[in-house]
């Protein structure tokens, strides 16, 4: 209510000035934008130097509102480079990216200033301090229901994950430290009724490498002891086993050349029932690419400029539906491995081994390492 007062005002003193001689207007508009920017920057400096006024963030932050009160270039470009309130907020498009390219470009070296541009995605919440209906535009589950969004079940649950994000452009000396203490007093002075949450991962420069977090390396190392195994067992497979007698072996199970052999190959005989039952394989392929393609797809439209958007009209489409319906390729796939499972043992029990107990420890292991 206060923003909005300020507005009014504004305007009205504005269109006053319309009222005196030509001569004088553009000297007029010009003193009280200047009035009103003197007065912003003196506010944000107070802001500014009650979190930490001596740190090389608080100096160049200053320097960036000094230089943008003086319309220079650069300073400028990091306004411009920021995300703005976009239009459509009203149908789910509070996702505002700014411009990415255009922020990490700059990059300024003269007299005392040495500054280059950082771009953050901040995350924008309610405020936990201050109620208000501003707030509700910035909790997804809320603002779905508020919007008269039809919502599946699986929706539901999804709609929980979204956040909306605003893209900020600032010198790269601030961290996330000094951001945050910056926002927490200008949200507890100023009452606003959002909280911005900011993170690392989140920020980026035009030098910063890519951070790997420890259990990225645990993934990593997982992969790399699965690629060796896989390689040492199909070298064996092309190399040895082939020319020996052929006898089952553990190792082969992990070849790659005799997995796709047997995967993309089928029985010649239209008589033998394998012949049909090898065409499952196939369709559990299939089966996998079309969860992978969803999963995909879906983290994507999570991090899309209008994700709400996404859920409304997007699902609807060829892509969309075939992401949506994905959920029954999940059960095709245990359907038909649960019938590969059962031939497989019934065909061993009745012609190979005919036993009456089966490990089913031994089973599931056997599944896994397969």
């Amino acid at each position: 209510m206060k923003v909005l007062s300020i507005i009014l005002l504004s305007i009205l003193g504005l269109l006053s000035l319309c009222e005196v001689n030509e001569p004088s207007k553009t000297r007029n508009i010009q003193s009280v934008s200047g009035l009103f920017l003197n007065s912003f920057k003196h506010k944000f400096e107070q802001a500014v130097d009650h979190v930490g006024g001596h740190t090389q963030c608080a100096k160049d932050l200053k320097a960036l509102l000094k230089n943008l009160v003086l319309l220079r270039r650069w300073a400028i470009k990091m306004i411009d480079a920021s995300a703005k309130i976009p239009p459509g907020v009203f149908n789910g498009n509070y996702i505002a990216t700014g411009d990415y390219d255009q922020c990490l470009e700059v990059k300024v070296t003269e007299k005392s200033l040495n500054i280059t541009g950082q771009y953050c995605s901040v995350v924008i919440l309610p405020s936990s301090k201050f109620s208000n209906e501003v707030g509700l535009l910035f909790d997804a589950a809320a603002f779905s229901e508020f919007i008269g969004m039809k919502r599946r079940y699986q929706m539901s649950d999804l709609v929980k994950f979204l956040r909306a994000t605003f893209g900020l452009c600032i010198p790269n000396s601030c961290s996330i430290s000094n951001l945050q203490k910056l926002w927490d007093y200008i949200e507890i002075t100023f009452r606003v009724p959002v909280h911005m949450h900011f993170m690392n991962v989140l920020c980026n420069t035009a030098d910063k490498t890519m951070e790997i977090y420890s259990h990225d390396k645990c993934i990593f190392f997982i992969f790399a002891v699965y690629g060796a195994i896989l390689l040492i067992a199909t070298i064996y497979d092309v190399f040895y086993h082939n020319k020996s007698d052929g006898e089952a072996n553990m190792l082969v199970c992990f070849s790659v050349y005799s997995n796709c052999k047997k995967l993309f190959s089928y029985a010649e005989s239209p008589g033998d029932v394998k012949h049909y039952l090898d065409s499952l394989n196939g369709l559990k392929v299939i089966g996998m690419l079309w969860i992978v393609y969803a999963h995909r797809a879906l983290f994507s439209s999570m991090s899309s400029t209008n994700a709400v958007y996404v859920h409304k009209v997007w699902k609807f489409t060829l892509p969309g539906i075939i992401s949506t319906a994905a959920v029954m390729s999940v059960d095709m796939f245990f359907s038909f491995s649960g019938l590969l499972l059962s031939y497989g043992y019934l065909t061993y029990t009745s012609t190979v081994a005919r036993v009456t107990n089966t490990n089913l420890f031994a089973v599931q292991l056997y599944r896994l390492l397969r």
